[in-house]
């Protein structure tokens, strides 16, 4: 991401992030007002009253505990993220019955989603059904009527925990409940009717 598009476009850019975040503590430190003048700003990034198991028990969640300072400087960046953590997106997982359907499909996109479930399968956490964690991201920007979420003070501690600090003015919203079977059910018309074959 270029800072300059920021600068040129406010108020119009949506960022969303996968993964951990060393490229926005960059941007962070070399535009300090950047992140600002998104439009919103949304992360795969969390774990708030739920951990991986979906107990009540939080964990340090793999995007922030692989660059913990990055994390740190993230949420305290006056950029306001909306956060979607373990709270929401460890109920969105593809059945075996959706997974037959990609697999039909025999599209580009739905080949590539097939061979990415051989590498899931390999992931030591891994469960048969795969949790779509990044998907739900992108999906709080393209359907945000589908997620609630409230305004927190998010701090991020030095062992990669997002802990809450409700005496402390909102940094972040958080993702609080996901409609899961409609969630499913667009994200699955989208992968079967996407086409990206090129006509020559």
């Amino acid at each position: 991401m270029r800072v300059r598009n920021l600068r040129k476009y406010p108020g119009e850019v949506i960022l969303v992030t996968v993964g951990p975040v060393p490229n926005m503590r960059d941007v962070i430190q070399k535009d300090p007002e950047a992140l600002k003048l998104a439009k919103r700003v949304i992360a795969m990034f969390g774990s708030f009253y739920m951990g991986y198991s979906t107990g009540p028990v939080i964990d340090a969640e793999w995007n922030v505990r692989a660059d913990i300072p990055a994390a740190q400087k993230f949420v305290s960046s006056g950029a306001n993220p909306t956060l979607a953590g373990l709270d929401i997106t460890t109920f969105v997982r593809l059945d075996e019955a959706n997974r037959l359907r990609l697999l039909m499909r025999q599209s580009p996109l739905t080949n590539a989603l097939c061979g990415l479930y051989t590498l899931w399968l390999y992931e030591e956490y891994a469960r048969p059904d795969p949790t779509l964690f990044d998907v739900v991201a992108v999906g709080m920007a393209l359907w945000p009527e589908l997620f609630s979420t409230r305004k927190a003070h998010v701090r991020v501690t030095d062992e990669g925990y997002t802990v809450l600090d409700e005496s402390r003015p909102p940094n972040c919203e958080i993702g609080m409940t996901i409609d899961t079977e409609e969630f499913i059910r667009r994200i699955m018309e989208r992968y079967l009717k996407q086409n990206l074959r090129r006509e020559w």
